[in-house]
């Protein structure tokens, strides 16, 4: 199974994904969400651009899929946490759908009409 996800996070490594997202904490507390802002979050995956336990979740993902993932500290953000928002050593509950995942350079493609 880690071998697999291994190949899946290193095809996906060349791609950027979009996904909506709802995150809280273990303790009920909501302290991110795309739906507040009216617009997903695009990330290119493999460069560390978000952590790590939303990362691995997106790898065994496919586009369109909804899923929870429970992230434990290690893999969100650890003993220091993310002042003011998460407290240190926070499990997090995160709702996900992965609505697209785009060729990298898709922007690019795009200006010249590549669709």
């Amino acid at each position: 199974r880690s071998t697999i996800r291994m190949c899946v996070c290193v095809f996906m490594s060349v791609c950027v994904c979009a996904l909506q997202y709802s995150n809280e904490t273990f303790h009920g507390k909501m302290w991110d969400s795309t739906y507040n802002r009216g617009r997903p979050l695009k990330f290119r995956v493999g460069c560390r651009s978000v952590f790590r336990g939303l990362e691995e979740a997106v790898c065994m993902m496919t586009e369109g899929q909804k899923a929870v993932a429970y992230i434990p500290p290690e893999a969100a953000f650890g003993a220091r946490g993310f002042p003011s928002l998460v407290p240190g050593n926070a499990h997090l509950i995160l709702w996900v759908v992965l609505e697209e995942i785009l060729p990298f350079g898709h922007e690019q493609l795009r200006h010249r009409g590549i669709d």
